[in-house]
């Protein structure tokens, strides 16, 4: 018996030193395999976007101890140049794991992650302040709220005071835009002028409006916890404070910057008016397509690409009987404002698309399902795009799920204007938002 614990205790000793020099090697700056190092630098990565780990969702286990669900990103600029110093590093280390020691898949993995790291680099040393992280579609005032009023979760006590810690930094995120947009004046850049119109108008009305989407889905979702009724209240209130001393008046600050910046608002709409604006144009070329194609080359397939399909387009009108006099053009809005392919505007009408649109994704999961050798572990649903943001948003657009697949992913459709939902359209866009497209592209 003596000789078999001897044995056990030098073999767990063995283990625990190989598990050892595994553990420092992997979170060393440079592991011995490519596959580690790119495995560590993803998790590191996680861990310093605590919205993405809320994002995920498989790592709220460990919320008790690192407390991201209440934390919001450090966006600020000098942040941003701490990142800038990582990415130079991250490269260097890349270019360091010699091709020859590398399997085939490793090489080719690692052409990608050099051509993503070195676009980023060219992009914050010589396009930083390019971007225009204020716009009417994706902007950081409509993300703020859509993340905390659709992402984090309030399952527990614990996680709706998270969620008051995380609104309460709101505030702290925009007033590091308006240091984002004095570097922007410095070097003559402003959005376009209809960019601020739309964002002027939607914080306008965001701050005028008595009902705010933050309390409104908070209040909703601690209702339903099990909490006393002054334990719900307690909580609404001190959101209600929150949203008055802090949140509020960041976007009273945000509005009022807009305001002031608007007669310097650029009246061109094209990136090439900026400041070296054609190479920053190539390098979004580079970066989306992963081409080297000019950007004439772009246009003039956008251009070919137009002709054939317009051309298409006039076959199959021209099969339904449709005036062949008529450009594709006209007969598009035409066809857009025909009553027969258009819900009646009645009071119910959203809830009616929404149903048509969750019955459209269920027949299209049962036909495709028998040539896929999985489907995803998450359900898909959709939502009307909230109101905050719909008279701007796109026609529909897709939320990925939680890894778990406790959080569904959202097929969010555009019911603003009843000739954004052509009958026709829809299931091109189910197909295309929802399933096979986006939601199974991703999971």
């Amino acid at each position: 018996m003596k000789t078999f614990f001897k044995f056990f205790g030098a073999a767990f000793g063995i283990a625990f030193l190989v598990c050892s020099i595994y553990v420092v090697n992997l979170f060393s700056s440079k592991p011995f395999s490519l596959d580690h190092y790119l495995a560590k630098e993803l998790m590191v990565s996680l861990f310093d976007s605590p919205e993405y780990l809320t994002y995920i969702g498989a790592f709220d286990f460990l919320n008790p101890i690192i407390k991201h669900n209440s934390k919001l990103s450090n966006d600020s600029l000098e942040d941003a140049e701490e990142s800038h110093i990582d990415t130079l590093k991250h490269l260097q280390i890349l270019n360091s794991y010699s091709d020859d020691e590398l399997t085939e898949n490793q090489i080719i993995t690692k052409k990608i992650a050099i051509f993503d790291t070195e676009n980023d680099i060219n992009g914050f040393e010589n396009f930083r302040f390019h971007s225009y992280p204020i716009n009417q579609i994706s902007g950081a005032h409509l993300n703020a709220i859509e993340f905390m009023t659709d992402i984090h979760p309030i399952r527990n006590k614990r996680e709706a005071n998270d969620y008051l810690k995380r609104v309460s930094q709101i505030g702290a995120s925009m007033d590091n835009l308006l240091l984002w947009f004095d570097e922007q004046a410095k070097i003559g850049i402003y959005p376009p002028t209809f960019v601020f119109d739309h964002v002027i108008n939607q914080l306008s009305e965001m701050l005028s409006n008595p009902s705010n989407p933050l309390q409104e889905v908070f209040g909703k979702k601690v209702r339903e916890l099990d909490l006393s009724d002054s334990e719900v209240n307690s909580l609404e209130v001190e959101l209600s404070n929150i949203i008055e001393e802090s949140f509020n008046p960041a976007y009273q600050r945000l509005l009022d910057r807009m305001i002031a910046d608007k007669s310097n608002s650029n009246l061109n709409h094209g990136v090439w008016s900026l400041p070296n604006g054609d190479e920053f144009y190539k390098l979004r070329i580079r970066t989306y397509t992963t081409t080297d194609y000019s950007p004439q080359e772009i246009h003039d397939i956008g251009l070919s690409e137009v002709k054939r399909i317009s051309e298409r387009i006039a076959e199959i009108f021209k099969e339904l009987g449709y005036d062949k006099e008529k450009s594709v053009g006209i007969l598009l809005n035409e066809l857009n404002e025909n009553p027969d392919f258009l819900y009646a505007d009645t009071p119910d009408r959203k809830e009616i698309v929404i149903r048509d649109y969750t019955e459209m994704v269920a027949e299209a999961a049962k036909k495709v399902e028998p040539y896929f050798e999985r489907m995803p572990k998450a359900s898909v649903e959709v939502r009307p795009v909230p109101e905050y943001s719909e008279q701007t948003a796109a026609g529909g657009y897709y939320q990925g799920p939680s890894l778990d697949g406790k959080r569904p992913g959202v097929f969010y459709a555009n019911l603003y204007d009843i000739k954004q939902t052509p009958t026709y359209s829809m299931m091109a866009l189910t197909l295309h938002e929802a399933i096979p497209g986006h939601h199974m592209q991703m999971h």
